[in-house]
């Protein structure tokens, strides 16, 4: 009997921890959803400020994306027009335009190039006489006299030896300053020679 008591007790006891955690969980909830609650009233409640603007002080942006978005525009460098330039070959050095050497080239036509930019064309460079010629280029005549101030010619076989009907590529490059003012159009006098 008194073990039937006891168990029946003990029932009692479970029974009523159980009614008191749900009863606490519940204030927890409530408690939890009541300060939400009185976050979100407070947050309704706070008035939007909104910058004071002085009459005339601004005023609104109109017009589609792409009347509001400018796009970046790189200026274009002037190109400089240039008229052929003489290639003049001394005693014994030929210079051609194919690589058979067939062809004498008496002038170059470098076309339009950009200020800052270069342009190279290649020449055929052969020894017609009959000993080792060493090769150089030099460059006159220029017209106007300022424009050696601000474009270069230059080439690749300085120094190069050739033996008797020997041929070699050479490559003349023409150069433009960025800084380049007042040229548009100019010519000279390009001089391939050949020393023994």
């Amino acid at each position: 009997m008194n073990r039937k008591l006891t168990v029946s007790l003990i029932i009692a006891l479970l029974a009523l921890a159980l009614a008191v955690l749900a009863l606490a969980s519940v204030i927890i909830l409530n408690e939890i959803n009541f300060s939400n609650f009185n976050t979100i009233k407070t947050l309704q409640q706070t008035p939007q400020q909104t910058p004071q603007q002085t009459p005339g002080s601004q005023k609104p942006i109109t017009g589609t994306p792409s009347q509001l978005i400018k796009p970046i525009v790189t200026p274009t460098p002037i190109p400089v027009s240039t008229s052929s330039g003489t290639i003049l070959d001394s005693s014994d050095i030929g210079v051609y335009s194919d690589s058979g050497c067939t062809i004498n080239m008496n002038s170059i036509n470098w076309g339009s190039v950009a200020v800052g930019g270069s342009v190279t064309q290649i020449v055929y460079v052969k020894d017609t006489g009959t000993s080792m010629m060493t090769l150089s280029l030099g460059v006159s005549n220029w017209s106007p006299s300022t424009a050696s101030t601000y474009i270069t010619v230059s080439w690749n076989q300085t120094g190069t030896q050739l033996s008797a009907g020997q041929s070699v590529p050479a490559a003349i490059t023409l150069t433009v300053s960025s800084s380049i003012t007042g040229v548009t159009t100019f010519s000279n006098t390009i001089a391939i020679s050949g020393t023994k």
